[in-house]
């Protein structure tokens, strides 16, 4: 999310169906920002309204609550893995961000771009990666992992949960945009993708994410899944 020179705000990103999202509009004198961006070849829709602010160190920048999102029913065939009847009456979702800073390369050592890490710990970790819903049984799976200052995450040698011990997660931190990337084995043997961004400050503070199971054979009964990670 992007707020350009001429107030015009401007968002880039995916929804926890995977749908992506574009969306852009002017910035109004009292910073608000009206979210609107056409979903499903024009047959659904997300919209509401945003405040913007430069908050302090601990608070969130950008806020919306309840948003609508509305997903047809038929979606498209491309989209029948997940949610194949939608949510054509709109549900609501809320919106946050935040600021993101790169720290400087300079003076030695560099922070890790993923706020409130203590030291690396080769037991327990320095951070909590948790996975939730998208049809895992049991619905929560949670590991220690340690993030280091060159923001490389590694799995620490003592797991929260022996299921994700077997999962073996990977995770990749994008240092220049703050997103992130993963993988872990499925409760149900397969190996989805997870994906997600790294809020600064405010509430959300950590990593938040989702993940979309693949159930096999393909069934339409797909769901996502919350990806959340955060500093011990």
């Amino acid at each position: 999310m992007t707020v350009n020179v001429n107030g015009t705000v401007s968002l880039t990103g995916k929804l926890a169906d995977h749908t992506p999202i574009t969306a852009s509009a002017p910035l109004s004198k009292l910073n608000l920002w009206p979210v609107f961006a056409q979903l499903y070849n024009l047959k659904g829709s997300i919209a509401g309204m945003a405040a913007l602010s430069d908050a302090s160190a601990s608070n969130e920048d950008v806020a919306g609550t309840n948003l609508l999102w509305f997903r047809p029913d038929p979606v498209p065939l491309v989209e029948v893995q997940w949610y194949k009847h939608g949510w054509p009456g709109g549900i609501t979702v809320d919106l946050n961000g935040a600021r993101y800073v790169i720290p400087p390369t300079m003076p030695l050592p560099t922070p890790s771009v993923f706020p409130g890490l203590g030291a690396v710990n080769a037991g327990t970790g320095n951070a909590t990666l948790t996975l939730t819903g998208g049809l895992l049984n049991p619905e929560t799976l949670s590991s220690n992992i340690n993030i280091a200052l060159t923001n490389v995450v590694t799995n620490a040698p003592v797991p929260a949960t022996p299921a994700l011990l077997a999962a073996s997660p990977t995770m990749l931190i994008t240092r220049a945009s703050g997103l992130f990337t993963g993988t872990f084995t499925h409760t149900d043997l397969t190996k989805p993708a997870f994906q997600g961004v790294i809020i600064q400050k405010g509430s959300k503070k950590g990593g938040s994410g989702y993940f979309m199971s693949r159930p096999t054979p393909l069934n339409g009964l797909g769901e996502s899944g919350k990806v959340q990670v955060l500093a011990k």
